[in-house]
C-alpha cells in the first residue's frame, strides 16, 4: 500500500502529454488532458462488463511562469458515477498518508500527472465489475492547495454485455 503511493507521488511528478480524448482549459496557463482508453492505449467509450480500461489526466503549466503549490496525496483522483449514484474511485480504502509537502514546483512545459485502470481501486480487495448501462469518470486535484485548479469535463462511456 505504501509502494503504491510511492509510486503514484513520483508518476504525478514526470513531465509530458499523451494523446487524449478531451482538452479542457483549467485556468489561464494550464492545460488539461483528460484521456479513457481500453488497456492498449485506443481512446474509446464502449466498454464489455468485467473489461478493464486506463483512465489518464495530466495538467501542463503552458505559462512561462514556474508555479508554486503545496500538496497532500494523492495527487489526482478518479471516480465513477453512473448518473448522480457514485459508484467507484481510484483511492477507495486506501489510507492516505500524513505527508504534506510545500513549495512543490510546477516549471514552464511540465506537467502532473494521474494514471488509473479502473473500475477497481488498488486498495480494495473485492473487485468492481460495472452492469450494463451509462456511466462517467470524472477527475479532481483534491489537494493542491494554493493553486486554483477544477477537474476537467466528465468523460462519458457505455457497458456493454
Amino acid at each position: 500500500m505504501k509502494n503504491v503511493l510511492i509510486v503514484i507521488f513520483i508518476l504525478a511528478f514526470i513531465s509530458g502529454c499523451k494523446n487524449s480524448e478531451l482538452v479542457s482549459p483549467i485556468k489561464p496557463g494550464l492545460k488539461a488532458n483528460f484521456t479513457l482508453t481500453d488497456t492498449s492505449g485506443k481512446v474509446s467509450s464502449e466498454f464489455k462488463t468485467g473489461e478493464p480500461f486506463d483512465v489518464s489526466f495530466s495538467l501542463t503549466n503552458t505559462t512561462q511562469d514556474t508555479l508554486k503549490y503545496d500538496i497532500a496525496p494523492p495527487m489526482v483522483s478518479f471516480k465513477i458515477l453512473q448518473g448522480n449514484k457514485f459508484i467507484s474511485n481510484s483511492f477507495l480504502g486506501c489510507t492516505e498518508p500524513n505527508i504534506f509537502v510545500r513549495g512543490v514546483i510546477l516549471a514552464p512545459g511540465k506537467s502532473i500527472k494521474g494514471n488509473w485502470t479502473g473500475p477497481s481501486s488498488p486498495c480494495e480487495k473485492q473487485m468492481v465489475t460495472l452492469l450494463p448501462g451509462a456511466y462517467s469518470v470524472q477527475v479532481s486535484f483534491p489537494h493542491p492547495y494554493n493553486v486554483n485548479v477544477n477537474g476537467a469535463d466528465p468523460i462519458y462511456f457505455t457497458i456493454v454485455q
